[in-house]
């Protein structure tokens, strides 16, 4: 049956729909097929599972709504560009991409900034010695303050307290959010039922806002429009001279954590997803590596431009990418009117989940899909070759503004880390911790050992 309607109904005392999402739904979309909804107290959730439904339904200019809830706004003041539709959404999507390019997005500037951090993140690496580290905890610190070098314009050394209460608020909001609080994202009826954990939620959005308050009062005092430094101040600036008040500073607080949330979670993940893949695989990660050392040398560190010189291992990015699914679903669109999405009616307030992670799996896209291979990436001239069914940033009109910001950052971490060192599992440690279909990744230590 290609399209099946399916009712479910939950309570807020019932196993949470986001932690329980990835196993039940990919056991429903084998049974159902591509495409089926699940009704959740009288809300249609329909649920994508093929790259060609994905692609129609988020390109769709009446299906790029988010779902309207009141956490962003009560507690950040605004939804930012993550969280926001309608005109709202477009400005701010235009205004971020523009000054993404402004701050030097894919110049030798931007990239420096993710080159300094990787120096200092190797220098973390180094400290450990032989001794077994997690990656659970060391990327996290370096993928957050790339955001906050151009965001905040500074970045903080890893003990700083400042530091590690912002990571720590990210932190337990996401755990908050894979817990029962996740149900007022995801419907609306849920964000009137008074929980403990929606009122921990509560606090910690709230620890958050108050932080990056008080990063934009400090910068408000040095504030010169004639020359801005940063993201916030070009924010600021954009706040003052706009005439149709459609950016605000509860929007600039919104948008600000968001990119926290992208980069100390999504990027960092992927981060922990290209270090188990090296584990687990050592054969890839000495071809990685030899091929580094054939195009690299041992004279200087990979950079960007290094890039179209080393497929095998942008092939291997690109495996990583497909192999762990981050995402493992796309953020919630909504419709904002009836639609017709392949042959079928999709009524107003609709929401669709698109399971990136289904996509990335799926057997007639990929062959052999559970099996690590690099290789598949690579035509037989042996250049890089990327089909248009990866899609780990989304796709369509809505397709994660920091993808740009996060491919140079998994490059330049990746290569480097690979051409410092040679990571291997700890001896005696439990066994590398297995991961099953498309449960998240376990947290796992490694060691790290330099090369010469």
């Amino acid at each position: 049956m290609a399209y099946s309607w399916i009712t479910a109904v939950y309570c807020c005392s019932v196993i949470p729909l986001w932690s329980a999402t990835t196993g039940i739904l990919q056991q429903m979309g084998r049974q159902f097929g591509p495409i089926f909804t699940v009704n959740i107290c009288g809300v249609n959730i329909i649920v994508l599972g093929d790259y060609a439904r994905i692609k129609e339904a988020f390109q769709h200019p009446n299906l790029s709504d988010r779902a309207t809830n009141n956490l962003g706004t009560k507690y950040l003041g605004g939804d930012g560009i993550g969280g926001s539709s309608g005109e709202i959404w477009k400005r701010q999507r235009k205004f971020t991409h523009t000054t993404f390019r402004n701050l030097g997005l894919g110049k030798s500037s931007f990239e420096s900034i993710m080159i300094t951090e990787c120096q200092e993140l190797a220098k973390e690496i180094t400290r450990h010695g032989n001794d077994p580290f997690s990656p659970q905890i060391l990327f996290p610190n370096a993928s957050a303050n790339v955001i906050c070098s151009f965001a905040f314009g500074r970045r903080y050394e890893y003990t700083d307290v400042e530091f590690q209460f912002l990571l720590n608020s990210i932190d337990k909001i996401e755990q908050r959010i894979r817990e029962v609080a996740a149900l007022p994202l995801l419907l609306p009826i849920f964000q009137y039922i008074p929980t403990r954990r929606r009122h921990q939620l509560g606090n910690d959005l709230t620890a958050l806002a108050q932080f990056v308050d008080k990063i934009v009062e400090e910068h408000k005092v040095n504030f010169d429009p004639e020359n801005p430094q940063d993201y916030i101040d070009i924010f600021m600036k954009e706040i003052q001279s706009s005439r149709d008040g459609l950016l605000t500073y509860g929007n600039l607080r919104g948008t600000v954590t968001g990119l926290f949330f992208a980069g100390a979670g999504t990027t960092s993940n992927t981060m922990r997803w290209a270090i188990y893949c090296m584990l687990k695989y050592p054969d890839v990660q000495m071809a990685v590596q030899a091929e580094l050392d054939e195009v690299i040398g041992n004279e200087r560190m990979p950079i960007m431009s290094d890039k179209d010189s080393l497929p095998f291992t942008m092939a291997t990015i690109l495996e990583i990418h497909r192999f762990g699914s981050t995402a493992r679903f796309a953020p919630m669109h909504v419709a904002s009117c009836d639609v017709e999405l392949c042959g079928y009616h999709i009524p107003k307030g609709s929401y669709l989940l698109a399971s990136l992670w289904t996509v990335h799996h799926d057997p007639n896209i990929w062959t052999d899909p559970e099996e690590f291979k690099p290789e598949r990436f690579l035509n037989r001239d042996g250049k890089v070759t990327r089909p248009a069914e990866l899609i780990p940033f989304s796709i369509g009109r809505r397709v994660c503004p920091g993808e740009s910001i996060a491919k140079i950052q998994i490059f330049i971490f990746f290569t480097n880390l690979l051409h410092r060192f040679t990571f291997i599992y700890p001896d005696g440690a439990e066994p590398l911790p297995s991961v099953d279909g498309a449960q998240p990744i376990p947290e796992f230590l490694v060691t790290a050992i330099p090369r010469s």
